[in-house]
């Protein structure tokens, strides 16, 4: 089968694609697909997204521009957003018919943390203080994710985890009303009462449950939380000095109360790491 292409109206050929079939998430297709950049082919996420109302079409170019802006080693790069043709074979269609909104980022060879997990508890908290580093980073440029969950978490070959799927990322905005749903078992609890909560405690809640998920191999679930500690104390005895208190600064980060939740994610996941048996602070900065 030939390739395909598409791209942004002025570089229409941009993008190759050799399979057609992509993967269906919820927003569009997303393809694997080949660029050159600085003259060396590059592998790169191209997302078809299925909404191309004008008024989104507008947000997406606006937004993708910012991302282009975020440099982190725990997120994927995002390359750009463009409005550009469907797939084609030549001859190379007219500029009219470059009306698909597209997102591009660089491709993350690995495997994703939701057919990974449980991980190798030391690895598991190596790779929660490089996610933390990544939130943090996010909300230091006034960004929130809002759509963490071990899908959209990729474990490299050398063991670092890398954040993909920008696509829900949005500006900080304390009345955002666009509904965010989130994968099964990763909602923060305040988005059952308001669906269009999306703030950086969403984010942080989030992050608590993909460390459970990394150690344990599930999420919390319906067990309550004097079970999920007992369960992450079993997991990690034998590789923190205080494997209780690990569970419990891990279990604070899910708190119902959003306000309760430790702020400094950065902090927070070094924490996990110490070996120290010393209290946890009352502050939440722990």
């Amino acid at each position: 089968m030939s390739d395909l292409y598409t791209g942004p109206r002025d570089a229409r050929h941009r993008y190759v694609v050799a399979d057609a079939d992509g993967i269906q998430g919820g927003q569009g297709v997303v393809f694997r697909a080949k660029r050159v950049i600085n003259d060396e082919p590059v592998d790169v996420s191209l997302k078809q997204l299925a909404d191309n109302t004008a008024e989104r079409q507008r947000v997406i170019l606006e937004r993708g521009a910012r991302l282009e802006a975020i440099e982190h080693p725990n997120i994927a790069e995002h390359l750009e957003s463009f409005l550009g043709p469907g797939l084609f074979h030549d001859p190379e269609p007219d500029e009219q018919d470059c009306n698909l909104a597209y997102a591009a980022a660089r491709w993350i060879d690995g495997t994703p943390l939701s057919a990974s997990s449980p991980l190798e508890p030391a690895h598991a908290l190596r790779i929660i203080v490089q996610l933390a580093d990544a939130v943090a980073y996010l909300h230091a440029h006034d960004l929130t994710h809002r759509d963490l969950h071990p899908g959209n978490v990729i474990i490299t070959p050398e063991g670092h985890a890398v954040v993909i799927d920008l696509a829900h990322t949005r500006p900080i905005q304390p009345d955002a009303t666009t509904l965010v749903h989130g994968a099964r078992g990763f909602v923060p609890p305040e988005r059952f009462v308001d669906a269009t909560v999306a703030d950086e405690a969403c984010d942080r809640w989030q992050l608590g449950m993909l460390a459970t998920y990394a150690i344990s191999g599930a999420p919390q679930g319906r067990q309550s939380t004097a079970e999920l500690e007992a369960s992450i104390t079993e997991r990690v005895a034998g590789t923190v000095a205080a494997p209780m208190q690990t569970a419990r600064r891990i279990t604070r980060m899910l708190n119902a109360d959003p306000t309760a939740r430790p702020t400094d994610v950065a902090a927070w996941a070094a924490s996990l790491l110490d070996t120290a048996d010393t209290a946890v602070s009352a502050s939440g900065q722990s």
